[in-house]
């Protein structure tokens, strides 16, 4: 089992429409679906090059597209976060790679090749992650990638536990975590998009 990160559209955009179909997924609407199966990534570049300047470009589109057709297993977790509510929603692959085959009329939403997926559990604040998970959902600026992290923490927080408690058995230091966790989430959820990169950047700094 691996675990994976995704941007579902800018600031977040793209997560209720994605939610409401339990879909994670990415765009590239032109690219035909039995061209990605067939996993021939010099046919998927060369098509590509029609809509990118350059090869290189067109190069990792077509690699974002291979990954998410060939690399992802069922099983898979795959994060995403809403930056509006300031939290990180766990999702658990349950499907191969295809075509959007609903809301067709809705040609804005740049959802086009997508998986099904269920929900473990509910969206986790962002504060509950630790700095290396943080940064890798953070940090990255494609469209899907592979997060070096260990998959048993994101198992645990996928059933409801938090690993930096299970390290902490003290039950008055837990309580305390879980009160300064929800002071620290709801404090967040007031900042803007410019407010919480500042502070981002602070942090990791």
């Amino acid at each position: 089992m691996k675990t994976w990160g995704t941007k579902l559209g800018s600031y977040g955009s793209l997560i209720d429409f994605c939610e409401k179909q339990n879909v994670v997924g990415v765009g590239w609407h032109a690219v035909p679906t039995e061209m990605m199966k067939s996993n021939n990534k010099d046919e998927i570049v060369k098509f590509l090059m029609e809509f990118y300047p350059t090869r290189k470009k067109a190069g990792i589109a077509a690699s974002q597209l291979i990954r998410f057709y060939h690399s992802i297993n069922v099983g898979d977790y795959i994060l995403y976060y809403n930056p509006p509510k300031k939290n990180v929603t766990i999702a658990k692959i349950e499907s191969a790679a295809n075509y959007r085959d609903f809301d067709l009329d809705k040609k804005e939403m740049d959802i086009w090749h997508y998986r099904k997926v269920s929900y473990p559990c509910p969206p986790i604040p962002i504060t509950r992650f630790d700095a290396v998970l943080k940064w890798s959902l953070l940090g990255p600026r494609l469209s899907i990638w592979n997060i070096e992290q260990d998959s048993k923490r994101v198992d645990l927080l996928a059933q409801g536990l938090d690993p930096k408690q299970l390290e902490v058995p003290d039950a008055e230091i837990i309580n305390a975590h879980e009160k300064l966790s929800e002071l620290i989430s709801t404090r967040l959820q007031s900042l803007d998009e410019k407010d919480l990169e500042l502070l981002v950047s602070d942090y990791f700094e």
